[in-house]
């Protein structure tokens, strides 16, 4: 594997669920996981110079301990401030660079992180996940561009930070979120296929 210290690691997982049901989406079971540890299991293979999860405070407690947790008091300023208290978590880490992922996309493959990681190593810039034209997490960008980011509070703010990024195309199934039940059924669908054929 790569030598991938000057880039670091960073997980939001502070949305609030709200279309879940009464069961925090992170903690739903996928398969014998949480659905919240199956991407930090997936990522905490890399070794990433810093692996951080930003979460809400007193939300989900990953069972990864590699990964560092950082609270948020305002869970309902959006995406958008999740990444500001990353960026701070980050600001004295040395990294170069910065994956943003999501902890409610449970599919996501080691193999489509290892892709994302060449390809930022081979064109230095920002890229960015998409299936089709869609673009979204897991991305890779320049440290940088995240610690001068400023909170708007808007997802939108979020968006910003992948513009014009280089998009590498993904399976869809790898980009799966998790916003609903039926979400956690489709996965669980795919999970088990996976299985099966890995037997």
């Amino acid at each position: 594997m790569p030598n991938l210290r000057h880039i670091a690691c960073l997980v939001l997982g502070a949305g609030r669920s709200e279309r879940f049901g009464a069961t925090p989406k992170l903690e739903a079971m996928l398969g014998e996981r949480r659905v919240g540890d199956l991407a930090l299991e997936t990522l905490s293979g890399f070794d990433f110079g810093e692996h951080v999860f930003v979460c809400r405070a007193g939300g989900f407690v990953p069972s990864n301990h590699r990964f560092k947790r950082v609270e948020t008091m305002a869970p309902l300023a959006g995406q958008g401030h999740s990444l500001a208290v990353g960026a701070a978590a980050l600001a004295g880490s040395g990294c170069a660079a910065v994956l943003i992922a999501l902890a409610d996309m449970p599919l996501i493959s080691a193999r489509h992180i290892a892709a994302l990681c060449a390809e930022f190593s081979r064109s230095g810039g920002a890229v960015v996940s998409a299936v089709g034209e869609i673009a979204c997490p897991p991305a890779i960008l320049p440290i940088d561009r995240l610690i001068a980011f400023q909170d708007v509070g808007e997802d939108q703010g979020a968006k910003a930070l992948i513009a014009n990024a280089h998009r590498l195309i993904a399976p869809a199934d790898d980009l799966l979120d998790i916003d609903s039940p039926a979400d956690l059924a489709r996965a669980s669908l795919i999970l088990a296929a996976r299985g099966a054929m890995a037997q």
